[in-house]
């Protein structure tokens, strides 16, 4: 039962944000190491389309909102080759997804997020490509102060998790070293 508990605590959004009808919301996926979702999601009628992209907090933390207008200030790729998704139970034609994510600047004021799918599969020398016959994109305008918001929680969410582990790591080699130190003397 704890376990459920612990699992339903990691599926919590360590940040969200919504503009008419679509939301931007970041996942804490494999926080520690360095990582986090940035899922987006929209209701259109009765249906919710959603995409989320895998995004390194390094690429997130770096980003410089003085560029010019038009320039991606953020990108990150994520792909689900066939062989998971077949594995999962989300495909089993040998076709797997790539997920491309940009941060783009509008203006002073504002950035757009975008993710784009695409079906993918390996070529010859298994590598992974689009296969360009499918093509989903969710997209959300935020304010800079919106990202900066966004980036500063999962920094400092990020930072904690290190800190952490840190502290696990040190008491476990405290324990070692009592040990020793009992086991020497005694």
């Amino acid at each position: 039962m704890e376990k459920s508990n612990n699992r339903a605590k990691s599926n919590k959004p360590l940040y969200e944000c919504q503009r008419g009808n679509t939301t931007i919301s970041v996942l804490p996926t494999r926080l520690r190491y360095g990582t986090v979702a940035i899922r987006l999601q929209r209701k259109e009628n009765e249906q919710i389309k959603k995409l989320q992209c895998k995004v390194k907090i390094s690429r997130v933390s770096a980003i410089d909102y003085s560029a010019p207008a038009g320039t991606v200030i953020a990108e990150a790729v994520d792909i689900i080759p066939p062989e998971t998704c077949a594995k999962i139970g989300y495909r089993d034609d040998n076709k797997g997804y790539a997920r491309a994510l940009s941060v783009t600047i509008l203006d002073d004021a504002h950035v757009q997020v975008t993710i784009i799918c695409t079906l993918c599969s390996r070529d010859d020398q298994g590598h992974i490509c689009s296969t360009g016959k499918y093509k989903h994109i969710e997209q959300i305008v935020l304010t800079v102060g919106d990202v900066k918001e966004m980036v500063k929680i999962i920094q400092l969410v990020h930072d904690e998790e290190l800190t952490n582990e840190e502290r696990i790591k040190n008491k476990k080699q405290y324990r070692g070293s009592k040990n020793a130190d009992v086991a020497y003397d005694g």
